[in-house]
């Protein structure tokens, strides 16, 4: 039993020299035999099996071929035996390309025990040889692994090109000592580089701002003309984004006033200039038009003092707000 096991432990170190790709499946081993080794060869096959090893026998690797198929042998052991020979022994590792054999000539005639005593030497060379296979097995060099194809790089950020775009909508005016108006505003934005840009606005007036009192009325027309940089606060790309805006407002301003009697109506015009700021969320519908919601606010200057029937009624030069509601439409240049 101690030999049947050492030539089990022995095929189990042979066939773990396997590649990685058959090590993945449960290997097996072929026994070829002749009609008259077969006694000795269920003797081998019970040995290994008891290792949980898989075993099959055929009569040759054609026959072996036509009845198993699948997967070939780890390693196939041709055996051959005849009562004045004695055994003829060969095994060959498939994996590697390697094989031995030898031969174990009979007991003399007459000998007590001389087949037991033909199988047991059998059994210990078949072990010798195997354990020289694993041996050299260990000593091999091993196969470096197959490289490992390059990551593949991150896809770089899309470059930001410069943009030209256009807007419009309707304005509503607020100023805290008149009525509110409402004006037309369009715009170009052009950014030349990554979030920055240059913007230029004209309002054009839709209904004046308006104050009254018992005397009379004053509305007050107003067009501006602002020019500014923008700076696009969250991703110009992203389905929201946030622009911001700066610069300078020049403004013409005509005021109309009508009078009661013994007052005369009289209009005239201004020209006043100021700084003005922005924000503007934008949403975007496609890739080229957008929805865009801008506040803004101006300070022109120099302060001007609007009458009515002769009497000072307000001062024309405080902040004034406006809020639109406009649809963009973005181009390359």
């Amino acid at each position: 039993m101690r030999t049947a096991a050492a030539l089990a432990f022995g095929l189990v170190f042979a066939l773990s020299a396997t590649s990685a790709e058959a090590a993945s499946k449960r290997p097996w081993v072929l026994l070829v035999v002749t009609s008259e080794a077969r006694p000795l060869s269920r003797r081998l096959a019970q040995e290994v099996e008891a290792l949980g090893l898989t075993v099959r026998i055929a009569t040759s690797e054609a026959a072996a071929d036509e009845r198993f198929g699948g997967e070939p042998a780890s390693a196939v052991i041709h055996l051959e035996a005849s009562d004045s020979d004695g055994v003829e022994l060969s095994i060959a590792e498939r994996n590697h390309g390697r094989a031995v054999s030898w031969h174990v000539p009979s007991a003399p005639d007459g000998e007590l025990g001389g087949d037991e005593l033909l199988a047991t030497r059998t059994v210990e060379l078949l072990r010798a040889r195997l354990l020289e296979l694993a041996h050299e097995s260990e000593d091999a060099p091993q196969a470096s692994p197959a490289p490992r194809p390059p990551l593949a790089a991150p896809p770089l950020p899309r470059r930001a090109r410069p943009e030209l775009s256009a807007w419009i909508g309707p304005a509503a005016l607020y100023s805290a000592k008149f009525r509110p108006g409402a004006s037309l505003q369009s715009a170009l934005v052009w950014l030349p580089w990554p979030r920055w840009g240059l913007s230029a606005h004209v309002l054009s007036p839709l209904a004046p701002l308006h104050l009254g009192s018992a005397q009379g009325s004053v509305g007050a027309y107003a067009t501006s003309y602002r020019l500014g940089v923008v700076v696009e606060a969250l991703e110009p790309l992203a389905p929201v984004a946030v622009r911001v805006a700066a610069g300078l407002e020049l403004e013409s301003l005509r005021f109309e006033g009508r009078s009661r009697p013994p007052y005369q109506d009289r209009a005239q015009s201004f020209g006043l200039w100021g700084p003005w700021v922005s924000l503007a969320p934008h949403f975007r519908i496609t890739e080229s038009i957008r929805v865009l919601a801008e506040l803004s606010l101006a300070w022109p200057g120099p302060a001007t003092t609007v009458r009515i029937a002769e009497r000072e009624a307000a001062e024309w030069g405080a902040p004034l707000g406006s809020a639109t509601l406009g649809l963009q439409l973005s181009v390359p240049p």
